[in-house]
């Protein structure tokens, strides 16, 4: 058993392994958080099944490269450094073939953007937690009625809104990892319309706490979108997926259904294109026309859009590809 990658397990993993025979080690997994050791990771060099990994209790939390596991965890890049350097001595480190095989450059982005931890504004306070009858308020929830929003969403949601400060009259709508933990936040100015950038990194799977990833998810491009669709709706804030996501995905393998706007068919078929090689189930939800979008068509036309679609394959994708010439 290789010990500096044991060693370098441990920090990463829940602690208290048990070491087994043949380099054969037992962690606590973090995905399943089941009470005992569960997820097994092989870690003897002269075995065919080096760095193989998988839970006996959650079945799609398994590989064949712990890259995948350390993806799927979000771990830091100083800690795949660490790993890249330890696994070239057995030439395995990580060598990205997939970018070999498809172009990404236009619908998967290279994660260069700050990583910092990220806090809610100071000025955040949940909507209903305000006084209904301020002016900036009521034209919150005029904004809600419009795009079909309940009371229920904002709840579910922790959708909130700032008075003051950097994000005066943005509405918040903040995401959560699978830990309950702070990922990312939009905001949205309500006089403006527009979307406010914030300097944290989108390279994180939206609203990742609502997500069963046993059941089909459905990719949108928006959180108002994600939010129309309600059932394990993931945003990809806008027509770029991002290594994250794309990753955990790739390991989980729900059927996975593209929902983007009505103007982004080319988007949607390389999305499918990646996922596809990656043996993921996919599904082309298209809409009637370049100017829809979830939100836009409703919760009852999403899901009739959703359930009448089509798998994808390789001739489907050529087929889209000459009608939309």
């Amino acid at each position: 058993m290789d010990e500096q990658l044991f060693n370098l397990l441990k920090q990463i993993l829940p602690s208290n392994p048990i070491v087994l025979n043949k380099g054969q080690v037992k962690f606590y997994c973090p995905i399943c958080n089941h009470y005992k050791q569960k997820l097994e990771i092989n870690l003897n060099p002269e075995s065919e099944k080096f760095l193989y990994y998988h839970c006996w209790t959650c079945e799609n939390t398994k590989g064949k490269s712990i890259y995948s596991l350390f993806k799927l965890l979000n771990v830091s890049k100083d800690k795949i450094d660490i790993l890249n350097n330890l696994l070239k001595k057995y030439n395995r480190h990580y060598v990205p073939k997939e970018l070999n095989d498809i172009n990404f450059d236009s619908i998967i982005s290279t994660d260069n953007e700050i990583k910092e931890t990220v806090i809610l504004p100071n000025e955040y306070k949940p909507i209903l937690n305000y006084n209904q009858e301020l002016p900036e308020i009521k034209l919150v929830n005029s904004i809600f009625k419009k795009r079909h929003i309940t009371k229920t969403d904002i709840l579910r949601y922790r959708i909130g809104f700032c008075e003051y400060g950097n994000y005066a009259n943005c509405i918040i709508f903040p995401s959560y990892d699978n830990y309950g933990m702070l990922n990312y936040f939009v905001a949205k100015h309500i006089y403006t319309n527009n979307y406010i950038n914030t300097k944290f990194s989108k390279n994180i799977v939206m609203f990742e706490n609502l997500i069963s990833w046993y059941f089909p998810v459905i990719l949108c491009e928006g959180i108002i979108d994600a939010i129309t669709i309600k059932r394990n709706a993931i945003p990809i804030l806008g027509t770029i997926m991002r290594p994250n996501l794309i990753n955990k995905i790739s390991i989980h393998k729900p059927i996975t259904y593209i929902m983007l706007d009505g103007d982004a068919i080319d988007k949607s078929i390389k999305i499918a294109e990646v996922l596809n090689k990656r043996g993921v189930e996919t599904y082309l939800v298209e809409l009637d026309s370049i100017k829809d979008d979830p939100n836009s068509i409703g919760f009852d036309n999403c899901w009739n859009k959703i359930n009448s679609s089509k798998r994808f394959n390789e001739s489907s994708s050529l087929d889209k590809i000459l009608i939309n010439l």
